[in-house]
């Protein structure tokens, strides 16, 4: 995730935004270099998910199986985030956005759900630890 978010970041930041539609080809191009990361890292994520769950099944004590189904969610919702994270990217190949007011205000409409989901996966995983911790 650390691989594809620095340049992530770098790619969207608002002074590059801000330059939109004119720079509309580099940000696709860019955008191209860093999917096949973040699809990778979904698809590590997923995987993960799938062996919380799968833990889940083999564990004896109810608080212990609930513990490992909210970690298995909150990385599910991690997944959901890089979807996010995706469907931002692909704003720059939307040609029905022609400025950059408009394309900021997608793209900052999905920072807002970004970080909302981001807070409800960190409490998600924060309360799976906490019970496996036994706190």
């Amino acid at each position: 995730m650390n691989q594809w978010s620095r340049e992530y970041s770098r790619v969207f930041s608002e002074q590059n935004r801000a330059q939109f539609p004119a720079n509309r080809e580099w940000l696709i191009e860019q955008a191209g270099k860093v999917m096949p990361l973040v699809d990778e890292s979904l698809r590590l994520t997923n995987e993960a998910a799938a062996k919380y769950e799968e833990a889940s099944q083999l564990m004896s004590k109810e608080q212990e199986r609930k513990a490992l189904n909210l970690i298995a969610s909150s990385l599910r919702m991690e997944g959901e985030i890089k979807q996010l994270f995706k469907t931002q990217a692909q704003l720059a190949s939307d040609h029905t956005l022609n400025d950059a007011k408009s394309f900021n205000e997608k793209f900052n409409s999905l920072t807002e759900l970004i970080h909302q989901k981001q807070k409800e996966k960190d409490q998600q995983f924060d309360e799976g630890k906490r019970l496996l911790l036994g706190k």
